[in-house]
C-alpha cells in the first residue's frame, strides 16, 4: 500500500458574523465553530424538516473560501471522488444527503473514516488522501446507511422555525446577505410567510423584486401556481 503524506493547510480565519443570521441555536453555533476550527476532521449531520435551520447552517459555512457545496442527488455525473480530487475542499457541504446514490456514499464513507478517496472513473484511477471535514443536511436520516451515519460525530435534529423566528431569520438573511433594504426585506418576508416558511423563497423574490408591487405580483403568482393536490377537489 502506498505511503500518503497529508498536507495540513493553514487554518482559515472565520468571519466574525458567521451564523449571525440564524436565530437561536447558540449552542449549536458554538459547537460547529469549534468543529470548523478543529485540527482533525469532525463531521456533523444536520437533520430536520424543510424550512428549519439546517440549510442555513450549510449556507453560512459555504461562505468560507475553502468550502465546496453539492446536492446529494446531483453527484453521479462527475462523481464525488472526482470532485474531491479536483477541488480538495477543507469543508465539504452536502445538502439532501439522504438522496445521494449508494455508490457515492461509499466514497464519502471512506473519506470520513480514513481520509482516503479512491475510485475508478472513465478508466482513470483516482486516489488521494484529504483531511476534509464533512457537514451534511437531510430531511430524514433513515435512508442513510447506519455505517455512514455513525461517521458523523455530531448529529443535530432541528424543529421547524416558528412564524416569529422565520420572519426574523428571513429579514436578517435578506438584509445582511442579500443587501436588501430593511423595509423591503420585511415586506417580502411577511408576504412569503402567508404560504411558506422557506427562506430560499424569500431570497429568490428579493433577487428579482425592486418594489413592493413587484413582491405582490410575484407572491400572488406563486400562490396561484402552487402545487395542486387533487385530493382537495376530488377526494
Amino acid at each position: 500500500m502506498p505511503w500518503y503524506k497529508k498536507k495540513h493547510r493553514k487554518s482559515t480565519k472565520l468571519p466574525r458574523d458567521l451564523f449571525d443570521v440564524i436565530v437561536g441555536y447558540e449552542d449549536v453555533k458554538k459547537i460547529l465553530l469549534k468543529a470548523l476550527k478543529s485540527k482533525k476532521p469532525v463531521h456533523a449531520l444536520l437533520a430536520g424538516v424543510p424550512a428549519s435551520a439546517k440549510s442555513l447552517f450549510l449556507s453560512e459555512i459555504q461562505r468560507l473560501p475553502s468550502s465546496y457545496f453539492l446536492l446529494g442527488g446531483k453527484t453521479t455525473k462527475a462523481g464525488l471522488a472526482w470532485i474531491l480530487s479536483r477541488y480538495k475542499p477543507k469543508y465539504l457541504l452536502i445538502d439532501e444527503l439522504d438522496k445521494m446514490p449508494r455508490r457515492e456514499m461509499t466514497v464519502l464513507l471512506s473519506l470520513m473514516e480514513t481520509g482516503l478517496v479512491k475510485d475508478v472513473k472513465y478508466r482513470k484511477e483516482i486516489e488521494v488522501v484529504l483531511d476534509t471535514k464533512v457537514f451534511a443536511a437531510c430531511n430524514r436520516d433513515d435512508a442513510i446507511p447506519a455505517e455512514l451515519k455513525s461517521r458523523f460525530y455530531l448529529k443535530f435534529y432541528f424543529k421547524p422555525y416558528t412564524l416569529t423566528e422565520f420572519k426574523e431569520v428571513g429579514t436578517k438573511v435578506l438584509v445582511n446577505r442579500e443587501g436588501v433594504k430593511a423595509s423591503l426585506a420585511s415586506y417580502i418576508v411577511n408576504r412569503v410567510s402567508e404560504f411558506t416558511r422557506d427562506v430560499r423563497v424569500c431570497i429568490g423574490i428579493a433577487r428579482i423584486a425592486e418594489t413592493k408591487n413587484d413582491v405582490d405580483f410575484i407572491v400572488d403568482s406563486l400562490r396561484k401556481y402552487k402545487k395542486f393536490d387533487w385530493r382537495d377537489h376530488f377526494g
